[in-house]
């Protein structure tokens, strides 16, 4: 298992400089076939390749990822100031989803056909089929224009903490319903089969109450199906919240991004800012290989089968 674990953090970071790699010869190129005629910020091809060689050792010998092409400003500052409110977008939708999901798949499971069973199914049904940047309009319109509990936008600096912590719930009730729902399926599903089973039986006749035999072994035999979800739904929330934070006005990361092709404002010439670009793409391939690794490795602390399996 250790052994693996090693391959894979080498492959982590293989993966990592090639995508680097890739995409900023794919934006200097890019740059240099869109803008046809001599530009001053475009240089030729065999530039392209010395400028490449530079970034690349300022990245391993200093850490530095260069400079933005609007002004002096070093665009790992820029990371770092927006990246707190991208950051605390996802980590929360994640510890709401997640435990939720689980959760109400277990009361689904338990009351299996019941009117409780029917609700939460309607529940996932109906949140599951909503595309997130559609259900956080709706999520705008009846919680900050009909009720007016929460922010329609995402308050400016100049609000207080409370107004800004306000101003997180809408964006995470919007990138958590999709996946709480597929979890809560899933969970549901594979307790059904374990209550099913000869297995959970075995259990019973041990002494072990429902809810004993529920949390001590069946939650834990579903964990390594769960995964996977966990996995695909976490990209899903990274993915979406590019999209959410752009419709809710956070300053956060995505806007970056959108400044990086933009870098003087909608509406004028596209002029690709490459040191931003790569390092914010970079970022968000980080994250998602990040969360990659470590579910391969709570595959092997959840399911004895994968253990013996690497050991051998």
């Amino acid at each position: 298992m250790i052994k693996y674990i090693i391959i894979r953090i080498i492959m982590f970071f293989i993966t990592l400089f090639l995508f680097i790699t890739a995409l900023y010869f794919i934006t200097s190129l890019a740059m240099i076939e869109l803008w046809s005629y001599p530009h001053p910020l475009i240089n030729d091809v065999p530039t392209v390749y010395r400028e490449y060689i530079q970034y690349i050792k300022g990245i391993f010998t200093e850490w530095h990822w260069g400079y933005s092409m609007k002004g002096e400003i070093h665009v790992m500052d820029i990371l770092k100031e927006k990246m707190s409110f991208t950051m605390t977008v996802i980590i929360l939708t994640l510890i709401i989803y997640i435990p939720t999901g689980i959760l109400l798949g277990i009361i689904s499971a338990v009351k299996k056909n019941t009117k409780i069973d029917k609700i939460i199914g309607l529940f996932t049904l109906i949140f599951g089929s909503i595309p997130s940047f559609v259900l956080i309009f709706i999520l705008i319109y009846y919680f900050g224009y009909i009720l007016e509990w929460l922010p329609k936008q995402y308050p400016p600096d100049l609000h207080g903490p409370k107004a800004r912590l306000l101003g997180f719930i809408i964006p995470i009730l919007a990138l958590s319903a999709g996946p709480l729902s597929d979890i809560t399926r899933v969970v549901r599903g594979e307790l059904i089969d374990d209550f099913e089973s000869n297995y959970f039986l075995v259990l019973k006749t041990k002494g072990l109450s429902r809810r004993q035999s529920i949390f001590r072994h069946s939650l834990k035999n579903c964990i390594v199906s769960i995964l996977p979800v966990i996995l695909s739904s976490f990209i899903f929330v990274l993915c979406s919240s590019f999209f959410i934070e752009i419709i809710y006005g956070i300053p956060g990361i995505a806007k970056q991004l959108f400044y990086s092709i933009f870098p003087f404002g909608i509406g004028t010439e596209i002029i690709i800012d490459i040191n931003r670009l790569v390092l914010i793409a970079t970022f968000y391939t980080a994250i998602s290989l990040l969360v990659g690794l470590i579910i391969d490795f709570l595959y092997g602390v959840f399911d004895p089968r994968i253990k013996f399996v690497s050991k051998k």
